[in-house]
């Protein structure tokens, strides 16, 4: 039997993101052989400023996953030393580019492992990648200056209104005039990895001192949306939580 298009992308991103979330919520401890660590692995309070300029130099090694992610763990891995200091951060590279075909935005993609890497309760695992995808969406971004940038330009904020690295580049480059392909875009998205960085240390730095609270709830469009078409409602047709209005017409499913 044929697949089409559609169905191979869907059953695709479906696939990761099951891979991907299947990691919080499980509060089992195993013990593990050598100088691995069982789940949840510690985490250490982080100067998320510091770390911010890491994830940006870090797009430039290995781009936009691999920034937040490598940012934290290569740091843990300084001053804790194995299994952090051992991590095959090269792996990561993978999900440059939305997981090399516009997918998700591989800023949201690292920072969702690390949260399921540091965060053992299910819920509040769910609840801090919920909160982090939505307060990209909805922020305007960059906002973060290198003090010596790859690219010395002016880069303008905008809003992605999506989590998906096509729509959030395609919408920056619209709003600038500038191609997706320009050395421009890639300081962009340099200094969007940077924001993101420091947006999840700080967020895991409160969350292990018990300060941390959701910030950044779905849109009104999105919540009204959902109203009809989640679970419970008159369609019940998605379980997005991603922003509908920046793909779908009022009414398209």
């Amino acid at each position: 039997m044929s697949t089409t298009r559609r169905q191979f992308i869907t059953g695709s991103v479906a696939l990761g993101a099951a891979a991907l979330l299947s990691s919080c919520g499980s509060n089992a401890s195993k013990e593990d052989p050598g100088n691995t660590l069982a789940h949840p692995w510690p985490y250490k309070q982080l100067d998320a400023v510091a770390a911010a300029q890491r994830g940006y130099d870090i797009y430039w090694e290995r781009h936009c996953m691999a920034g937040p992610f490598q940012a934290i763990v290569a740091n843990l891995g300084e001053q804790l030393g194995e299994p952090y200091s051992s991590f095959p951060f090269e792996m990561l590279t993978a999900g440059s580019g939305g997981l090399k075909v516009g997918s998700v935005c591989g800023t949201c993609n690292g920072s969702a492992l690390a949260i399921a890497l540091f965060v053992a309760d299910g819920a509040d695992c769910s609840a801090m990648i919920n909160d982090l995808f939505n307060w990209y969406e909805q922020t305007a971004l960059p906002v973060y200056v290198p003090a010596n940038p790859h690219e010395d330009i002016a880069v303008t904020p905008t809003k992605a209104l999506s989590n998906l690295c096509h729509s959030s580049v395609t919408r920056w480059s619209n709003a600038e005039g500038l191609s997706p392909s320009s050395p421009e875009k890639k300081e962009r998205c340099a200094r969007l990895t940077a924001d993101v960085t420091q947006k999840l240390v700080e967020m895991l730095n409160a969350y292990f001192a018990g300060t941390w609270a959701a910030s950044s709830p779905l849109s009104s469009d999105t919540a009204t949306c959902r109203g009809c078409h989640d679970s419970g409602g008159m369609v019940n047709n998605t379980k997005a939580k991603m922003e509908c209005t920046s793909c779908h017409d009022e009414h398209a499913l």
